[in-house]
């Protein structure tokens, strides 16, 4: 009874800490010379940036000086004294390298000569004609991409997974604190108006993004123009919350729907021999 109650009580503080968020704030000023700030917490532990730790210094052994004299000069000594031992070491390390290079020669004049596309020649020349002749296989879109080892099939596969998942989960983020303030400066009245206009839509139509598939909340969001000013001034702040378990769920979603996908190719195959075995015994039978 008492493994059972513990069990159970590791069981509900799984369930109450998957009902906690973790929460990311970012914040910049270029108006006060405030670099980006970005911290990431889950209750009460902050999970970046991580604190940094002090090493602590050794202590060294109190040494005087006549000591140290007296290494430097015993150190000194040994490197200049040269034993026996190293002249042999010296003397067979010659003998090494005066064999390899002789080796090495003698397998380069040996080598069969190369063609033209840089593979060993054979000896019939008509063959090598005819293999440098040969164009080479262009690879697939893949290969053109920079993607050799990729297979793109499998990727699309993950994404057709993934896709409702995703949509899942930024549904359920939340972004709170929104604050943004732009001033839109410039020499020029004009190209600081149009600057302006261009800026202004590209601020508001990606909060309208964000409120379309996220749960935005939005404090203040101000963009001035200041013919004055030459150059442009922007300051924001913002927190993204998000819920363990929605984090577990759509993992699970996507698992969920690779494997179903797996099981319904192997259906259709399946489905598709049975029906090829059929026809060839109607065939055979006629």
């Amino acid at each position: 009874m008492i493994i059972l109650q513990i069990l159970l009580c590791l069981l509900c503080l799984i369930v109450l800490l998957g009902f906690t968020n973790v929460t990311a704030d970012a914040e910049y000023d270029d108006l006060s010379g405030k670099n980006l700030t970005v911290r990431i917490r889950w209750l009460f532990i902050t999970l970046y940036p991580r604190p940094v730790k002090r090493k602590r210094k050794a202590a060294k052994p109190a040494r005087t000086k006549k000591r140290k004299r007296k290494a430097t000069k015993a150190a000194k000594a040994d490197a200049e004294r040269i034993t026996p031992e190293d002249i042999y070491k010296d003397e067979a390390d010659k003998a090494v390298t005066e064999t390899d290079d002789l080796f090495f020669k003698n397998d380069h004049n040996n080598a069969p000569p190369e063609s033209e596309a840089g593979e060993p020649a054979s000896g019939d020349p008509e063959a090598d004609k005819t293999k440098a002749g040969k164009p080479k296989k262009k690879g697939g879109l893949s290969e053109k991409l920079g993607l050799g080892g990729v297979d793109l099939k499998m990727v699309k596969e993950l994404l057709k997974s993934a896709k409702r998942p995703i949509r899942y989960l930024f549904s359920r983020i939340y972004i709170t604190r929104v604050m943004i303030h732009l001033i839109v400066g410039g020499d020029d009245a004009a190209r600081a108006a149009l600057s302006y206009g261009a800026q202004s839509t590209l601020v508001h139509n990606l909060c309208a993004f964000l409120d379309k598939f996220c749960r935005l909340y939005v404090d203040d969001i101000t963009v001035d123009v200041d013919f004055e000013h030459k150059r442009n001034d922007l300051a924001f702040r913002f927190r993204i919350r998000l819920n363990l378990w929605t984090m577990v769920i759509c993992v699970l979603w996507f698992v969920r729907n690779i494997y179903a996908g797996k099981s319904a190719k192997h259906a259709d195959k399946t489905e598709k021999t049975a029906k090829s075995g059929k026809t060839g015994k109607a065939k055979r039978a006629a």
